[in-house]
């Protein structure tokens, strides 16, 4: 009864027609529920540029909150909930989590819009705006009653639920640096939801880095990082059954209710994604969701491999070409080392070029190398002047294509004439990093190694990457992705590690 009359107040808002003032044209199409506007909103914002998506879903939010503001009223149930969605497109942060809050706070809406709006509210207070608003003591507020309702949270879709809200919590207690709470709590989380392996081993295994940057301080964190991965790689294994579980059961209720969707060697027929039934994409999500979890098992599985090299001895490379005298990690004996691994097709590498140049600036009388190492690709550009800070307003604007001239081995013209074979690849391939390293005042040695060489050797997981060697030769520190001069904490703690480095004598 309660149920029923509470529907008939939020059909009754619903019907409220908007007054708006005579000499005042509406913006947007006259819709009074949110969540038929969050829903246009969301499907055109979908049409638009990612870069520029956030001002059109903003503009069309706050036209819509504006005829909105004149019923007077407040929605009720799912109706607060898409509410909620669009003040966030709007960036009312404050009134966004208030709404968020109003949904799971009120016990007389469905379970699944409660958990919905509560992890909504979890996943705003990730807004620095938001927490800025709320000062320390309202997001600690706001976190202890969100982590007392996650708690009640059952098992299956809840318990699912729970771990997307905890994870969240998370996330803000790391951003508001009580970095601890936070590693516990995504222990935690994924001790009870094998399903979260995946999605946190990349902040857990980065949790326990920067604690230290001595030596014998890396070999604890060390110590720690071993258990930890081997936690997640034993949740992951579990995921994966689940995950297997289930695409079994989708591929079992496709041949039984759909045998023709299934070829001869029991796997689903290739389909264009529109043409797929309710029970092809089913079975077809299913499998990538297997697929991926086997993936993220293999990356949790590697992720150990850069601790192994801390502390022992850099292993040397074969090299396939040298761009200046360098020619071996043995000609750099007695020199702090960083070993900057890029190419020229990756933008993040060549954005950490200007941090680069800062680091040389300030520590090459004191010790410092830089040798830049790249590999053989089947693609190279000559130039991406446009990703690089200091050389952005000092180039001829007519060269500062993006993207710059790209050499693709087997590359076409329009004619279908073949502009490099791959015999003529490698010759040219050198000409084009020779011309890229002046373009962009690599003014530090490059060196490319076998191609083969840097994930096995290097520990490479992905392009940029830094190995950072002491002065006796020994492997002290790594460190995945760009160095970025906006990233003032990163920057500041990569220069503590080099002057600690510097600091020490070679024996």
């Amino acid at each position: 009864m309660r149920t029923a009359w509470t529907l008939c107040l939020a059909l009754a808002f619903l019907t409220v027609p908007s007054v708006l003032a005579a000499d005042e044209a509406p913006t947007t199409p006259s819709v009074t529920k949110p969540s038929e506007a969050w829903r246009t909103i969301n499907m055109e914002g979908r049409k638009i540029p990612y870069a520029k998506r956030a001002d059109h879903v903003k503009a069309e939010a706050l036209a819509y909150l504006k005829q909105f503001g004149a019923t007077g009223s407040m929605a009720l149930g799912q109706e607060a909930l898409s509410l909620g969605f669009i003040q966030r497109g709007a960036q009312q942060w404050s009134q966004a989590a208030a709404t968020f809050r109003s949904v799971w706070a009120n016990a007389e809406n469905l379970e699944t819009l409660r958990d919905q709006g509560a992890m909504q509210e979890a996943g705003l207070l990730g807004t620095k705006d938001l927490r800025d608003a709320l000062g320390s003591a309202g997001c600690m507020k706001a976190i202890e009653s969100l982590s007392a309702y996650s708690a009640d949270l059952g098992t299956g879709a809840r318990l699912t639920m729970r771990s997307n809200i905890e994870s969240n919590i998370a996330n803000v207690l790391a951003a508001m640096e009580h970095k601890q709470r936070a590693h516990d709590l995504r222990i935690a989380v994924v001790t009870r939801d094998p399903m979260m392996a995946s999605r946190l081993y990349r902040s857990l295994v980065a949790g326990l880095l920067g604690k230290t940057h001595a030596l014998d301080g890396y070999d604890g964190v060390r110590s720690e990082v071993r258990p930890l991965l081997d936690l997640l790689a034993a949740q992951q294994a579990k995921a994966i059954e689940m995950t297997e579980a289930k695409q079994k059961q989708a591929m079992a209720n496709l041949l039984e209710n759909s045998p023709d969707s299934v070829d001869e060697n029991g796997k689903l027929k290739a389909k264009p994604a529109n043409k797929r039934s309710m029970l092809e994409r089913v079975a077809y999500n299913a499998g990538r969701q297997l697929a991926s979890a086997k993936s993220y098992l293999t990356r949790i599985e590697k992720a150990g491999a850069p601790f192994a090299m801390l502390g022992k001895p850099a292993p040397d490379w074969t090299l396939e070409h040298a761009f200046g005298e360098l020619k071996g990690l043995g000609d750099l004996k007695g020199k702090v080392v960083v070993l900057d691994f890029w190419a020229t097709w990756c933008p993040w590498c060549i954005k950490s070029f200007p941090a680069i140049r800062d680091l040389l600036r300030d520590y090459e009388k004191q010790g410092l190398v830089v040798v830049g190492v790249t590999a053989s690709a089947g693609t190279v550009y000559e130039a991406r002047y446009d990703l690089d800070d200091d050389l952005l307003d000092k180039v001829v604007p007519g060269k500062r294509a993006t993207p710059a001239a790209r050499l693709a081995r087997g590359t076409q013209k329009p004619n279908g004439e073949t502009l490099f074979s791959a015999e003529d690849y490698p010759a040219k391939e050198l000409e084009v990093i020779k011309t890229f390293i002046s373009n962009h005042k690599m003014n530090w040695p490059v060196v490319m190694i076998d191609k083969t060489e840097p994930a096995p050797k290097y520990a490479l997981a992905g392009w940029p990457h830094a190995v950072v060697i002491d002065r006796e030769g020994r492997v002290r520190y790594f460190k995945s992705g760009a160095l970025l001069r906006d990233r003032v904490d990163a920057v500041k703690k990569f220069r503590a590690l080099l002057e600690d480095l510097l600091a020490e004598k070679a024996k």
